[in-house]
């Protein structure tokens, strides 16, 4: 569960704040930190609360990772995301790695938004 922000025109940069938490064990938490990039037909700025559901464990979600992202809104917005990983050739292909479903509020617009992003954990 995070906060976080972009902005974007064409081109744009996005930011995340927030705790992953282990839903097998609630005790085991952790803050992180997502900053990226995105490209694609979009405008406009905003600010909202997201909540993720990713494959793994806790310790397998830092690193990078994209995906292709869409939303629309004017002053309440909500949207949602898939995430998979790079190919490398140690993988037979990409991986899937999660889900997240965003609400906030702002102006604006993306379709087919292509995001790349590195995620990683707060001591």
């Amino acid at each position: 569960m995070g906060l976080g922000g972009d902005v974007q025109l064409i081109l744009g940069a996005n930011t995340e704040f927030g705790i992953a938490i282990d839903v097998y064990n609630p005790a085991n938490f952790k803050g992180y930190n997502s900053t990226g990039f995105s490209k694609g037909i979009a405008a406009g700025a905003d600010l909202g609360v997201a909540v993720g559901l990713w494959r793994g464990d806790l310790d397998s979600l830092p690193g990078p990772s994209q995906g292709i992202a869409t939303s629309v809104g004017a002053t309440y917005s909500g949207g949602a995301g898939v995430w998979y990983s790079y190919y490398t050739p140690d993988t037979i292909g990409q991986q899937y790695l999660g889900l997240t479903i965003t609400g906030g509020g702002g102006i604006g617009f993306e379709v087919g938004e292509y995001n790349e992003v590195y995620t990683i954990f707060k001591d």
